[in-house]
C-alpha cells in the first residue's frame, strides 16, 4: 500500500468515513502513525532517479574522492585516484562555495562509503538491518591551482613522460560532513524508514572543532579533479621557437668585484620569432656557487627590449657576508610562462627551456 504524505481527504470520503467508528480509529491511527514517522526520519526512502541526477560531480564538476584527505593534494599526478608525487606548482586559490550536498549510499554501496569515511566512520552491530544512508557534505569550499607549471626539478627532459600525465588541478573540501542511517520501521506499513541509531562519524578528520558532537567530521577534502599535463607542455614548451641566446656582460672567467652584478645579453635571432611569440618570450637568471653546488638559485627576471631583444638584468654572487672568491656558474634560459618562485627558486640542475647562455666567473671583492 503507498501512503501519501498529506492526510487531507475528499470531504464526502471524510463524511462516510466519521459515519463509522471503526473507520475512524483506523484513520486516526494512521495520521499518528505518519506524524510520528516524519518526527523520526523518513517515511519513504530517496528516488533513485533523483538520486542520480543529483551525483557529486554532476553537482560539483569533481570526481569523488576514493578516501577522505586531510591535506589538500594540488600538483600531485593522479592515477585513478591514487595521488602518486607532487609534480606541479603554481598559485593556490581558495573559493567558498556555499553549498550542501546529500548523497545517498544503498546497501550495495556501502563498501564504498565504509572505505571513503575509514576510520572515522564508526559502525555498530546490525548494519544488515540498514536500508540506506545519508553522507551531508556542508559548506563546499574548492581549492585550485592557477597557472600551473611542474616544479621546476621536474623541467628536464627526462620528466617530460611524468609531465604529460593528468595532475591534480582542483579539489573539493567541506567545512563538516555528517552520516544518518535509515531503517526498516518495526510498523506494519510498508516504506516506512527510521533513523539507526549505531552508524556514526568519529569526527577526528582535519583540525579540531569545539562542538563535542561525535556525529560530525570536520574539514576534510572529498572531491577532485584533473588536468591532462600534455595540454600544457604542447602549449607552453613543444609547439614554441627556440630563442638562441648570448650573455654579452659578463665575460667568461670575468673578475667581479662586488657582491651585486648586472647581465646584459641578446636574443640572436629575435627578429625571426614571430611577434605573438615574442611578447610571451620570457628570460629568467639563476646562479650556481660552486662551492655549495648541491643547486641552482633563481635571480631575477630579466627584462628584454622587445624592439632589438636585447636583455638584461640584476643578480647576486653570495651575499655580503659570505661568497667571496667563489667561482660562480651564470646562466640566462628562456621560457613561455611566469616561473612561480614560491615553489621553484632553488633546484638541482637546469631546467629544460627554449634557449639558455652559460658563463663562469669568479667573484674578487675591491677592499
Amino acid at each position: 500500500m503507498q501512503i501519501q504524505n498529506s492526510c487531507l481527504v475528499d470531504s464526502k470520503i471524510f463524511h462516510i468515513l466519521f459515519s463509522h467508528q471503526s473507520y475512524k480509529k483506523w484513520y486516526i491511527w494512521l495520521c499518528l502513525v505518519l506524524a510520528s514517522c516524519a518526527l523520526l526520519g523518513r517515511v519513504f526512502p530517496p528516488d533513485l532517479e533523483e538520486e542520480k541526477k543529483d551525483s557529486f560531480f554532476e553537482k560539483t564538476g569533481h570526481e569523488m574522492l576514493k578516501m577522505l584527505q586531510k591535506e589538500q593534494k594540488l600538483g600531485y599526478l593522479c592515477d585513478n585516484g591514487v595521488f602518486i608525487k607532487k609534480v606541479w606548482g603554481g598559485k593556490i586559490e581558495e573559493d567558498s562555495v556555499r553549498q550542501d550536498i546529500t548523497l545517498v549510499y544503498r546497501r550495495n554501496d556501502f563498501d564504498k562509503l565504509k572505505l571513503l569515511l575509514g576510520s572515522e566512520l564508526s559502525v555498530g552491530p546490525g548494519l544488515e538491518n540498514v536500508y540506506y544512508i545519508i553522507l551531508k557534505l556542508e559548506d563546499i569550499k574548492q581549492y585550485r591551482l592557477d597557472e600551473p607549471q611542474p616544479l621546476i626539478q621536474y623541467m628536464g627532459p627526462e620528466s617530460l613522460e611524468l609531465l604529460q600525465k593528468p595532475f591534480v588541478i582542483s579539489m573539493i573540501k567541506v567545512t563538516r560532513y555528517s552520516v544518518t542511517a535509515y531503517q526498516q520501521g518495526e510498523a506494519e506499513l510498508e516504506g516506512v524508514y527510521i533513523p539507526h541509531p549505531l552508524v556514526r562519524i568519529q569526527g577526528s578528520t582535519g583540525s579540531k572543532s569545539t562542538r563535542e558532537s561525535d556525529e560530525y567530521g570536520y574539514n576534510a577534502f572529498v572531491g577532485y579533479k584533473t588536468y591532462d599535463g600534455s595540454e600544457w607542455v604542447q602549449k607552453y614548451f613543444e609547439h614554441k621557437p627556440k630563442a638562441d641566446l648570448v650573455i654579452l656582460n659578463p665575460l667568461e672567467n670575468d673578475k667581479i668585484p662586488e657582491v651585486r652584478l648586472r647581465l646584459q645579453g641578446s636574443i640572436l635571432n629575435y627578429s625571426q620569432i614571430p611577434e605573438e611569440y615574442q611578447n610571451q618570450l620570457r628570460i629568467y637568471l639563476m646562479v650556481q656557487d660552486e662551492y655549495q653546488n648541491d643547486y641552482w638559485l633563481l635571480q631575477s627576471k630579466a627584462v628584454i627590449d622587445r624592439k632589438t631583444g636585447h636583455f638584461g638584468g640584476m643578480l647576486m654572487l653570495g651575499t655580503l657576508q659570505s661568497g667571496n672568491g667563489h667561482r660562480y656558474s651564470i646562466v640566462a634560459f628562456a621560457t613561455y610562462f611566469d616561473i612561480n618562485r614560491e615553489a621553484n627558486s632553488k633546484i638541482p640542475f637546469l631546467p629544460f627551456n627554449k634557449g639558455q647562455a652559460l658563463v663562469n666567473v669568479q667573484r674578487q671583492d675591491n677592499f
